[in-house]
């Protein structure tokens, strides 16, 4: 039997049947329709159009993107925090390389933005404030432009500060005596406090202006470039303080910041020459601490390190809607300072810096330093909570006010009549004195037990 014809468009295929049972021919499709000639050049322009269309809108938004420097960051930071986030959820390592990479682009990008910001706010100020400014090298050009306190960006005085590209952003310019003033109108808002060159010709500057030079305030550095005196590298007893600028000791004079309070009272427990580096700086956080103390460290030799820090040195961690790469950032750089000291064998103590709400107010430890201490790799007895002292001073000075019949409008241990969060010449003190002592049983154990390096 012959098969059917098959027609122009359909093949078909025959089967025989076999046995008794026969199948029916089967007709299969074409795999391709006949169609007119026009009809295939009408389909082949109408997607080449398409395709047209499509290259050139990915074009366009390619350009936009390197023209548009909003685009440029917004995309580069998205591809870095990509790979942290793949990271995270996965449950592997954090990628450092991704996070500091993203963090050179935010910052870099943070840093323009203020830039043009500040010009566009300097060029409205009046001659009087600009002259203050340019004084302390504080106009668009040549001010410092730096970030701090872990993701905020400053406008330095380029008399008094100077950049640092090794890791700690910015830092104090050696053997420079300056002053805070307060008070500048700049902006319609009163900014400040600023540090600026201590000169008969600042006060010259200041009148006029509404701003005012803060009393007392007057710092020194030394030839290393931090607030205090030389550093003694053969001093029987050295140690090495990290901070911000609770440390550096804001609108206090130099003897009266908190690592000099520190050393007053470990020399007067010892009975010998005790040297402290202040390596605190205003704006600091613990990736500026590490590299500070890296900096340092070796050349110093210190028996012990101070670890202080305070509510603005790891981002939102302590917000109600806390990022958790802040607390995260902020965990490897505190590890990164802790393996550095023992690696060398260095007493390392943590105490946090009082905040004066948590002081006469709800205290809400769980936040700060609740956040930290769990973070902190050390024992309870190499952490030192003054809050608790701070509490009984504030009561009693308090207290000794009101039988004088005096007002009690702030706490006397804090700045508060400056319109200042830190600590007064009184809160130095006592922290120092707080801190002191337990470090002195601290390294009278490490003594006892021959882990204390000459």
């Amino acid at each position: 039997m012959k098969g059917l014809a098959s027609p122009p468009h359909a093949r078909l295929r025959t089967r025989f049947a076999q046995g008794r049972h026969a199948r029916p021919a089967v007709l299969e499709p074409a795999t391709r329709q006949l169609q007119f000639s026009f009809l295939e050049r009408r389909e082949r322009l109408e997607l080449a159009f398409k395709r047209a269309i499509i290259g050139l809108t990915l074009l366009v938004l390619c350009g936009l993107l390197v023209l548009w420097e909003n685009g440029r960051y917004n995309v580069m930071r998205f591809v870095f925090q990509g790979r942290s986030t793949t990271a995270r959820t996965l449950g592997l390592p954090s990628d450092r390389w991704a996070i500091e990479a993203d963090w050179r682009i935010r910052r870099s990008h943070d840093i323009e933005v203020t830039r043009r910001t500040y010009r566009a706010s300097f060029e409205k100020a009046t001659p009087e404030i600009q002259r203050l400014l340019a004084y302390g090298g504080l106009t668009p050009d040549d001010a410092v432009f730096r970030w701090g306190n872990y993701n905020l960006v400053f406008a330095l005085p380029s008399r008094v500060f100077t950049p640092d590209d090794a890791g700690r952003s910015y830092r104090m310019r050696p053997y420079t005596r300056s002053v805070w003033i307060k008070g500048v109108l700049f902006a319609g808002d009163a900014i400040g406090p600023f540090l600026m060159p201590d000169t008969p010709e600042l006060r010259r500057l200041v009148a006029g202006t509404g701003a005012v030079v803060v009393p007392g305030s007057t710092q020194t550095t030394n030839s290393w470039g931090c607030r205090g005196p030389e550093p003694d590298v053969n001093a029987s007893l050295r140690g090495l303080v990290l901070g911000d600028s609770n440390m550096q000791g804001l609108l206090v004079g130099d003897d009266e910041t908190p690592p000099e309070c520190l050393r007053r009272e470990l020399e007067g427990r010892y009975g010998t020459r005790v040297s402290l580096l202040n390596t605190g700086h205003l704006g600091y956080s613990p990736e500026q601490f590490y590299h500070a103390l890296v900096e340092y460290g070796d050349r110093f030799r210190p028996h012990f390190v101070v670890f202080s820090f305070c509510m603005n040195d790891f981002g939102t961690a302590f917000r109600p809607n806390a990022n958790p790469r802040d607390l995260e950032d902020g965990q490897h750089w505190v590890d990164q300072i802790f393996h550095y000291c023992r690696a060398r064998s260095i007493c390392v103590i943590a105490a946090p810096v009082p905040h004066e709400a948590a002081v006469t107010g709800v205290r809400e430890e769980g936040n700060f330093p609740g956040r930290i201490c769990d973070i902190l790799p050390i024992g309870s007895l190499a952490y030192c909570n003054p809050y608790d002292a701070f509490a009984d001073e504030h009561l009693r000075l308090t207290l000794e006010r009101q039988r004088r019949g005096e007002p009690v409008t702030a706490s006397p241990l804090f700045n508060g009549p400056l319109n200042d969060l830190h600590m007064s010449a009184l809160g130095t003190a006592l922290w120092g004195k707080v801190v002191g002592r337990r470090l002195a049983l601290l390294l009278e154990r490490e003594r006892l037990e021959g882990r204390l390096q000459e």
